[in-house]
């Protein structure tokens, strides 16, 4: 039962993680190939516009795979400014503090 329980927590964590990605890069319109919670076969797949969303088998861990990450494509990650490669990159972890932040005024209002 903990086990399930570190599972589901970790997954919500991941997710959160990667929605900071996908939502920044979405806002500053850099293509999106792929966003996907967790690895190994994909359970659900479904393409909407330019991205595939995916839920795979093995929920511990995640990604997000954006259009020109590996080469200079146009309108890809690469070629972008300076900042808008930061604010992608730095927006997961800011999403798991805004989460924690979150959690924290929640806990401290009921208690």
């Amino acid at each position: 039962m903990e086990t399930l329980i570190v599972i589901i927590v970790i997954g919500i964590l991941i997710t959160i993680h990667e929605v900071g990605h996908l939502i920044t890069a979405k806002i500053y319109k850099i293509p999106v190939e792929t966003f996907s919670i967790g690895f190994g076969p994909p359970l659900i797949k479904k393409q909407i516009k330019e991205t595939t969303y995916s839920l795979s088998l093995i929920p511990l861990g995640g990604y997000i795979k954006l259009k020109g990450e590996e080469s200079e494509e146009e309108n890809g990650f690469l070629v972008q400014p300076t900042k808008k490669k930061l604010m992608v990159v730095f927006m997961g972890p800011v999403a798991n503090l805004i989460l924690g932040v979150f959690l924290l005024f929640i806990l401290y209002s009921f208690f």
